[in-house]
């Protein structure tokens, strides 16, 4: 599974070179264990610098990847404005109670034209659809908020961001999650009922690629990566 994360940020890296290649400045906002700014620094970028509100994962990316980490979130963090040119926001904004004022700390941190790259969880998607309150989109009490494209771009446009591109993501991670949960209420797992079908996961999410790539194809993915540029106004 760790190869296959790393492999998915590789592709993620090379798809969005454009935004993260030197000499821009680059801040991964909820960076983990800073495994991606280590990709984007090993294709050739040393600015690179993470926010991370765990002290553990910090730890982890200072000591083990030498990476330039803060603990702390948008709220506390210290930068002057116009310090960045691509802040990243990967899985980050469901989590939020308040996605506008987040929108607007990183509005302040980037230069103007500068970009700002999210993923989040697509509510107008078909796994939503079908899966209802087994799409792992919802997540509670994780997940916050949920998100359409039409919705998430609204609210970038009132922050001052311009939505560039939109992609949805063909791989079926969600559905595999889905089917996992559904089985797993519905046969009442136990312990080891739980461990086979983590065992079986990669197969399921294999075997649901095919149509999760058909929803992307038809723009109604579950999980979605926009490309917004900082106008630099509200």
């Amino acid at each position: 599974m760790r190869q296959a994360y790393r492999a998915a940020l590789l592709r993620e890296a090379h798809a969005l070179w454009p935004y993260l290649a030197p000499p821009r400045r680059v801040l991964d906002v909820g960076c983990g264990d800073g495994t991606l700014l280590q990709i984007i620094r090993e294709a050739g970028n040393p600015q690179v610098a993470g926010l991370e509100p765990s002290e553990h994962a910090a730890t982890h990316a200072r000591e083990h990847l030498q990476l330039d980490i803060t603990v702390g979130t948008l709220e506390t963090a210290h930068w002057p404005a116009n310090t960045f040119d691509t802040v990243l926001l990967r899985h980050v904004l469901e989590h939020l109670p308040e996605p506008a004022h987040a929108l607007k700390h990183i509005g302040r941190l980037l230069r103007p034209g500068g970009h700002l790259i999210l993923w989040v969880p697509n509510c107008d998607s078909w796994a939503a659809q079908w899966l209802k309150r087994y799409w792992i989109g919802y997540d509670p009490p994780r997940h916050l908020v949920t998100f359409s494209t039409q919705t998430l771009r609204q609210l970038l446009i009132q922050q001052g961001f311009h939505p560039r591109t939109i992609a949805h993501e063909w791989y079926g991670i969600e559905w595999a999650w889905g089917i996992r949960l559904w089985l797993h209420q519905r046969l009442r797992a136990g312990r080891q009922l739980t461990q086979i079908l983590g065992w079986l996961h990669p197969g399921i999410t294999l075997a649901s690629t095919p149509l999760s790539a058909l929803a992307a194809a038809r723009g109604r993915s579950g999980r979605i990566r926009v490309v917004a540029q900082w106008l630099g106004t509200r």
